[in-house]
């Protein structure tokens, strides 16, 4: 079974997917190649394999992806090897991504959006964590957030991350319904109004 996670950037998923793992879920954490360079403390083959874009399209033109995408310039992109190392896999994946193991895989894959709060949140957020550059590579990322967010209902299931160790709790608890029931999402995972609640606050209509 495959579980993918996505959300904006600032949204929360890589704390939230660490303090996942750290609990013992039987999960293997699916690592991407991407062409962007490293942040600081990212470690090469743990948090992506970082390639250049030649090796990216090298391996594209092969059909070594299971799903890839370009996001702000740079290449993103799941290995196919990647999804038959154990019997659940998480990934941490966009809305393109998404879709494309989506429509793969179909019923073997649980797909997850973590919402952020509202839009100013996300904003702040952004902000503090200190990663993006300059001020336009800020508007950029709430651009994108903004097309997100209008995909979000694609989704199977939508957690919004106002507290990290509530939404770990509800993944960890979803995580082991499925893979024990082999069953579709629980409708209280499914919920329109907190999905339109936070849209709202990006003017994106459900």
């Amino acid at each position: 079974m495959v579980f993918v996670i996505s959300g904006p950037a600032g949204a929360g998923k890589g704390t939230v997917i660490k303090k996942v793992l750290r609990r013992n879920t039987p999960l293997h954490l699916a690592i991407s190649w991407t062409t962007r360079s490293p942040n600081e403390g990212e470690v090469d083959g743990v948090d992506y394999y970082f390639r250049t874009a030649a090796e990216f399209r090298e391996k594209c033109t092969l059909g070594g992806f299971a799903e890839w995408a370009e996001v702000h310039g740079n290449y993103y992109g799941t290995p196919t090897e990647e999804l038959v190392k154990k019997e659940d896999v998480l990934l941490e994946i966009d809305f393109q991504g998404a879709k494309q193991i989506k429509q793969k895989l179909c019923a073997d894959v649980h797909t997850i959006f973590l919402l952020p709060p509202s839009s100013t949140e996300l904003e702040r957020r952004l902000r503090a964590r200190g990663r993006e550059k300059d001020e336009g590579e800020i508007r950029r990322r709430l651009l994108t957030a903004h097309e997100e967010m209008r995909q979000a209902s694609f989704f199977d299931c939508w957690l919004i991350n106002d507290s990290v160790d509530q939404t770990v709790e509800k993944l960890v608890g979803l995580f082991a319904f499925l893979s024990l029931s082999r069953s579709n999402t629980p409708p209280s995972y499914r919920n329109e109004s907190l999905l339109a609640r936070v849209q709202a606050t990006f003017a994106v209509a459900a």
